[in-house]
């Protein structure tokens, strides 16, 4: 992908393209990490932060000692927060089922699976019968990301409902 971005992208338009494109969408600035590190924390800038341009999402890193790991790991951050944050309706199936939490293309197959929770009003029985799985195969899914874990739970602690276990 090249050149000026004319139209806003949808949610799944932006989680589906690959990581360098989806940082031409985002605007990316380095700064000094915070925190103890020794004598060069403070003097060079290898922390990152990725804004993502027209939605008020960002995410940051300082865990590495290398700028672009930390980009890397900023926009990685920032592509799981824009699929928690943002739902469309009626939902699109996930391609398939079975997505690996370090896969590319997991963030949007995480938004997916939550555009369906909350169409079955986050129950995860009635989701799992809308992606036609079973309700135990979607609770493993959705137990082994611990982020993702704790927005469902949010939602439906929102709602009244009692925590998944």
């Amino acid at each position: 992908m090249s050149g000026p971005v004319s139209a806003p992208l949808s949610r799944d338009e932006l989680l589906a393209l690959d990581p360098e494109d989806f940082g031409r969408f985002c605007e990316i600035t380095a700064a000094c990490g915070s925190g103890p590190g020794g004598q060069h924390r403070n003097r060079t800038a290898t922390a990152a932060r990725a804004v993502l341009k027209g939605r008020e999402l960002s995410a940051t890193d300082c865990t590495e000692r290398s700028f672009p790991r930390n980009r890397n790991n900023a926009l990685r951050k920032l592509r799981m927060r824009l699929a928690l944050a943002e739902r469309t309706f009626p939902p699109v199936p996930p391609e398939r089922f079975d997505c690996s939490v370090e896969h590319e293309s997991y963030p949007l197959w995480a938004a997916r699976i939550l555009d369906y929770m909350e169409t079955a009003e986050w129950d995860h029985k009635a989701a799992a019968i809308l992606l036609q799985v079973t309700a135990s195969a979607l609770l493993k899914k959705l137990k082994r990301d611990p982020e993702l874990w704790q927005a469902v739970n949010r939602k439906r602690a929102s709602q009244g409902m009692p925590p998944l276990r």
